[in-house]
């Protein structure tokens, strides 16, 4: 049954701290995150609510453009920050992420997935309970599910540049407009495959708690991708923690279809 847990109410005291000791404890951690833990920890203004139609409309990149500076002069949230202390203590396993700021790279998280899924082992007798040594390799830390706005892409010739100041103003040539590197809906991935390998590597460890930050549940994909590690979590006697300004999606509008797949939500502003 799904637990709520306000932060306000005396009540609610004792299970956070219960709660802040599982997440201490927890050897193997899978997060997931949204918009929330940008939008209201770091001040980037949310975008998702948008009709963009046109992947390669000005209005787009004049969007992205703009978050792209708010995020570089934006200092890394709460949430962030203890992404990189999971990380650190070597009890995060990885984070997939819906935001396409790449804040959590200037956090310290590696996002380039083409360093594949890592090692996960923590010693020659492959226990895959234990925490991760830092010294083995990690592969990527934090996978941008929906592309990345530091990346930008000629709609004709499909040169990739960053989104930097020199590369806006360094292009002799106009071969075609530059569209942000970001996945819009029923767009093609082309990461696809390496994603999905990722995805199966982490479903092969012992993951013991799934954290998710900061997102609604709404998007179809990360439904998916939330109960596969929710039913791993809890395979592993595990639990799944949701925080979030708002509850879990609601099917009907009355009963909540994330029953025995969330165990908590934390309500965080």
């Amino acid at each position: 049954m799904l637990q709520t847990v306000c932060h306000t109410t005396a009540e609610s005291h004792d299970t956070l701290e219960e709660l802040v000791k599982v997440i201490a404890r927890s050897n193997r951690v899978i997060a997931i995150t949204g918009a929330g833990i940008r939008c209201t920890s770091a001040g980037i203004p949310d975008f998702e609510s948008l009709n963009l139609n046109r992947p390669d409309g000005p209005a787009l990149i004049k969007l992205c453009l703009e978050l792209f500076e708010h995020a570089e002069t934006s200092q890394k949230s709460l949430p962030h920050r203890l992404l990189m202390d999971l990380l650190k203590s070597g009890q995060l396993v990885r984070t997939y992420t819906q935001n396409i700021d790449c804040l959590e790279e200037q956090a310290g998280l590696c996002i380039n997935v083409s360093k594949g899924p890592g090692v996960f082992i923590s010693d020659p007798t492959s226990d895959t309970t234990a925490p991760l040594q830092p010294s083995l390799p990690r592969g990527v830390e934090c996978v941008q599910l929906h592309g990345s706005i530091r990346l930008l892409r000629c709609i004709k010739c499909r040169q990739q540049c960053t989104c930097s100041t020199t590369s806006r103003r360094g292009r002799t040539l106009q071969p075609g407009l530059l569209r942000p590197g970001i996945l819009l809906y029923n767009e093609l991935d082309l990461r696809a495959q390496t994603i999905a390998e990722i995805i199966q590597h982490n479903l092969s460890l012992d993951v013991d708690l799934l954290l998710i930050l900061g997102t609604s549940l709404i998007v179809h994909g990360i439904q998916k991708l939330t109960r596969k590690f929710a039913k791993l979590a809890h395979k592993n006697d595990g639990i799944v923690l949701y925080i979030n300004q708002k509850g879990p999606p609601r099917k009907h509008c009355i009963v909540t279809h994330w029953d025995g797949v969330v165990d908590y939500w934390v309500e965080w502003k």
